[in-house]
């Protein structure tokens, strides 16, 4: 590959987000590309990336506010019960630092990234991201319990 031709499926991926009208900036000495998205229950920054050798899309939605140390464990009982039962992607936290992200991912195997898989992908993260948002947002900042926000949301 030319030092100046992108990855193919880096390609794909921004070919497919000017189709849709994106606003996106790639990531310095990453395969990826950094973008702000509206959803219903607030913004949030997404991050749509490559592994050319192992041939992965990865798609990451990270809340804007760190989850404060003393409500850790709360957010980490939401999002575990959030995790269980979902079929693609998981809820992730950073114990350390109280980032939380949602993450997509799709294993191309020798085949081409389509338009078709990466809207599957982008879509489905940031609606599940979004679904979810506010009961988080109710156990870190409101003091309400995991397992109640889980099923008002998932009843």
């Amino acid at each position: 590959m030319d030092i100046h031709e992108k990855p193919r499926l880096l390609s794909a991926v921004e070919l497919w987000l000017k189709s849709e009208d994106w606003r996106f900036v790639p990531i310095d000495g990453e395969s990826a590309f950094r973008m702000d998205v509206q959803g219903k229950s607030g913004i949030w920054t997404c991050f749509a990336r490559t592994d050319e050798d192992r041939e992965i899309f990865m798609f990451h939605s990270v809340l804007p506010n760190r989850v404060p140390e003393g409500r850790r464990p709360a957010a980490a009982e939401f999002l575990t019960r959030a995790n269980y039962g979902m079929l693609i992607g998981n809820f992730e936290m950073d114990y350390g630092d109280g980032e939380v992200r949602f993450k997509t991912s799709l294993c191309i195997a020798d085949g081409t990234l389509t338009p078709g898989m990466i809207c599957k992908i982008v879509s489905y993260n940031l609606s599940t991201l979004d679904r979810y948002l506010g009961g988080l947002n109710k156990v870190v900042y409101g003091d309400a319990d995991p397992a109640r926000a889980i099923h008002e949301i998932e009843k």
